[in-house]
């Protein structure tokens, strides 16, 4: 066994919360011009298929990017930190060229969703904050690493929000 997010292939199963057993969900929310899609990360079963529908809804709402945002711990945690970025296509890393390139593996529904985006003709972004291990708390948020995602979100989408605005309404659980 390890953290969630680290589930073993073809490993299915669902969440508990308060006792209660939930089913691992996809969310969807919209406004305007964009799609919020929230998920659970964690390999599980079928997640293949349940990539190619997301894949496929997207396609018929119209989308043209899809934007995945996650986190990534390099090799060693000295040197740049920041913000790296990969694409889909020559288009979107000549677009992106001025944000560090990541190199590594990319895992999970995330990097499901834009393979099967790529093959319905969307083109693909995934922006990754440089986080550290908490190998006490593996699943405790990283506030710093997702700032700075935020903002370099922000600034991708020309969206005019200011961190400030998003730390107003930040809510903080304790680990």
């Amino acid at each position: 066994h390890g953290p969630p997010y680290a589930g073993v292939a073809g490993e299915g199963g669902v969440i508990v919360e308060n006792g209660i057993v939930k089913f691992q969900k996809i969310e969807f929310y919209h406004s305007r011009n964009l799609i919020i899609t929230r998920g659970h990360q964690p390999d599980f079963a079928g997640q293949h298929e349940v990539a190619r529908e997301v894949a496929g809804i997207y396609k018929k709402l119209g989308v043209k990017r899809i934007i995945s945002l996650g986190g990534y711990v390099p090799r060693s945690l000295e040197g740049e930190e920041g913000v790296s970025y990969c694409g889909t296509g020559r288009k979107i890393i000549k677009e992106f060229e001025s944000l560090r390139k990541y190199h590594g593996q990319f895992l999970g529904f995330s990097a499901l969703v834009l393979t099967f985006g790529k093959m319905n003709g969307i083109d693909g972004l995934a922006l990754f904050g440089q986080t550290a291990p908490d190998y006490d708390n593996p699943t405790k948020p990283d506030h710093a690493a997702a700032k700075q995602l935020l903002k370099t979100l922000f600034e991708v989408l020309g969206l005019d929000l200011k961190i400030q605005d998003v730390e107003k309404t930040e809510v903080r659980a304790e680990y």
